[in-house]
């Protein structure tokens, strides 16, 4: 009982990028290419919300 509790207050983890300090363009660079897997991930988990939405609202009604 208490394992079905735990998964069903589970909550989505959140990773924050923190952007570093402009030491040399590499460090930009590397930054931009953070960003943008960042937005990407953020992207395909809303894409993976919606599809979870709708099943739920399927099967449950």
């Amino acid at each position: 009982m208490s394992k079905d509790k735990k998964y069903k207050n589970a909550q989505p983890t959140t990773f924050y990028v923190v952007e570093p300090s402009a030491e040399s363009q590499t460090n930009q660079e590397r930054f931009a290419s953070l960003k943008k897997q960042y937005q990407k991930m953020l992207a395909l988990q809303e894409i993976q919300m919606e599809e979870s939405e709708k099943l739920v609202a399927s099967v449950y009604g």
